[in-house]
């Protein structure tokens, strides 16, 4: 199902997946963007919601709590979603992401995505400016793996089984590492 945002204080409205500030996105930017965020829940598994529209801020150096509020604001869904804000009139970018999402898209691709994404801006380029954003972070995603219909069934089965009977290597687990960011250079 299409993405849905919740109503906070942002000036341009929330729509679907994508809200467009007055000035902001055409129509048909919008609908290309729609179609990359539909292809990237399909094709990565990814939850990626856009917003562009200025946030009702007093000061825009709360830019990023404005926009982990509005990421926090996803609900149950946040854990595991990734939320980009575009701000053409304050000139601000945000990516925020779910803990449950940050090995897949690290902070690094983040910063690597809005780079490019202000680079395309400063050339007037808004709706390309997301596109190429958006491609950055599916590509760190990964492609999620499309089984048929009988493979999808001995997965499950071959889940439940070694499930039922204990058989079958534990699966590897990385304890205590979810939370790791880079800090600098290496």
């Amino acid at each position: 199902p299409p993405s849905r945002l919740p109503t906070l204080p942002v000036r341009a409205g929330v729509g679907p997946a994508v809200a467009g500030s007055p000035g902001g996105l055409a129509p048909r930017q919008q609908e290309r963007i729609e179609l990359d965020l539909q292809k990237i829940r399909d094709e990565n598994d990814l939850d990626v919601s856009v917003l562009v529209g200025d946030l009702d801020l007093e000061d825009v150096t709360h830019f990023r709590s404005g926009a982990e509020r509005l990421h926090a604001a996803l609900g149950p869904r946040a854990h595991d979603a990734v939320l980009l804000v575009v701000a053409p009139g304050q000139r601000r970018v945000e990516v925020v992401t779910g803990s449950g999402v940050r090995r897949r898209v690290p902070d690094r691709v983040c910063a690597l995505a809005v780079l490019s994404m202000t680079t395309a801006f400063g050339g007037g380029d808004l709706g390309g400016g997301i596109t190429e954003g958006l491609r950055q972070l599916a590509d760190s995603a990964g492609r999620r793996e499309v089984l048929s219909p009988a493979a999808t069934k001995q997965a499950q089965l071959a889940v439940r089984d070694n499930a039922v009977s204990g058989s079958g290597a534990a699966p590897a687990v990385d304890a205590g590492h979810d939370e790791v960011q880079s800090t600098g250079s290496h």
